[in-house]
């Protein structure tokens, strides 16, 4: 009830959220089609790794420059605007089905550009907006629900992912998610005129510039840099988790695609319980009070 009165009382907020609701469904099904997909381009273990890896590195050098555009171009734009282009970026993916062998890999590192850097400088954006449409009173219901959602998402879009790759194809679900992004672009849109945001001011430093001066912050805050050491490092990791779940679908286990469902609805079970038990006995206050 709390959460269809903060949906009612800020039609923006509520029209972002199920948009984010939509397409977190599911990209979680395409997520699994690209593993999916991967290893059939690929003959090898290093190339399955290696290509998955030159797909996210790309749009993760291009997000560093994201806070720069984002404080220079008009958000509400910018929001609808990158709910297209992650449409246009799974539309790749259906091209890719009638593209020559040789050239399928080129074609799938263009739709994993589009579909990453597209979400990544939505996500921001939203989260950007966020502080002017809800009262400062409901800002923290308001972010609350909103990562409390993601992560009931995480669970549901990894089911509802093995059910589409178990009774549909892959064609189907890029498909599916060219709609719903679509759709949220629609959405998206209509919440832009619920809310103003502050004008963007010109700026008369360059992207160079500002570029120097986030490194130079990282370096001066301790706190700045173990965010950052902390983010490549998990990074990482979740790469590397990710593309053992796919393997030992295929290569290991022998199982259908849609078993790889499977492994993610056990891993995210298992860290929703570790997580709860951790703040049941608050285990980080613990330590923060011992670190002080």
């Amino acid at each position: 009830m709390v959460l269809y009165h903060l949906y009612k009382k800020y039609p923006a907020y509520g029209l972002l959220q199920v948009a984010s609701i939509i397409t977190i469904l599911t990209n979680w099904a395409a997520f699994l089609a690209m593993l999916v997909l991967l290893d059939r381009l690929t003959e090898s273990g290093l190339a399955f790794g290696s290509l998955w890896a030159v797909s996210g590195l790309i749009p993760l050098v291009l997000g560093y420059f994201s806070g720069v555009w984002i404080d220079r171009l008009n958000v509400k734009r910018l929001i609808v605007a990158t709910e297209v282009t992650a449409a246009i970026g799974f539309g790749f993916f259906l091209v890719m089905f009638s593209t020559p062998g040789d050239w399928q890999w080129v074609v799938f590192l263009v739709a994993r550009l589009f579909i990453l850097l597209s979400g990544n400088i939505n996500g921001t954006c939203v989260q950007t907006v966020i502080p002017d449409i809800v009262e400062k009173d409901d800002l923290v219901k308001a972010n609350s629900f909103s990562f409390s959602l993601n992560n009931v998402l995480r669970l549901t879009g990894a089911s509802l992912g093995g059910v589409l790759l178990a009774v549909s194809s892959l064609e189907f679900v890029f498909l599916l998610n060219v709609i719903t992004c679509l759709v949220a672009a629609l959405l998206s849109y209509q919440a832009t005129k619920y809310f103003q945001f502050p004008e963007k001011t010109a700026s008369r430093k360059n992207y160079l510039l500002e570029f120097k001066e986030g490194i130079t912050q990282i370096n001066v805050n301790k706190w700045v840099l173990s965010v950052v050491v902390a983010a490549i490092f998990s990074g990482i990791i979740i790469g590397t988790f990710n593309l053992m779940l796919q393997q030992f679908t295929s290569d290991v286990y022998h199982e259908e695609d849609y078993i790889l469902s499977y492994l993610y609805v056990a891993h995210g079970v298992v860290a929703f319980i570790v997580a709860y038990t951790l703040a049941r006995r608050n285990f980080f206050l613990k330590i923060v009070c011992i670190m002080v």
